[in-house]
């Protein structure tokens, strides 16, 4: 089975260059697994980032931004009743990922740089 996040090389590279000790790498992949349930809802084709959604009026491709992380945190307060703790890990977490991928140069936009955190 094909996971969209999880065998990708957004995180293949993001496993390879973190420093992250090993449990940490687990307890953040255990989430991302969940962001990945949430991308999959409504994603078909490859993961990219910078080529994310399709603008019909514009006819070109925009990346990542904060209204798809928006949803994700709607998504982990109405699918899995997520704690305000939750939400803060989860916020934390995907700002390493993110600013990890763009810092390889990987995504040309992060899309939790400046991302709020409760």
């Amino acid at each position: 089975m094909n996971r969209l996040l999880l065998d990708s090389t957004y995180y293949a590279n993001w496993k390879k260059h973190t420093h992250l000790k090993d449990s940490a790498i687990y307890t953040y992949s255990r989430q991302f697994m969940k962001f990945e349930q949430y991308l999959s809802l409504d994603f078909e084709g490859e993961l990219d980032f910078d080529k994310f959604y399709y603008d019909t009026e514009s006819e070109t491709y925009r990346p990542i931004d904060a209204d798809c992380i928006d949803g994700y945190i709607q998504f982990l307060k109405q699918n899995f009743q997520a704690s305000k703790n939750t939400i803060f890990n989860n916020i934390v977490y995907l700002k390493h990922f993110f600013t990890l991928l763009h810092g390889l140069g990987m995504i040309k936009n992060n899309p939790m740089k400046n991302y709020p955190n409760p």
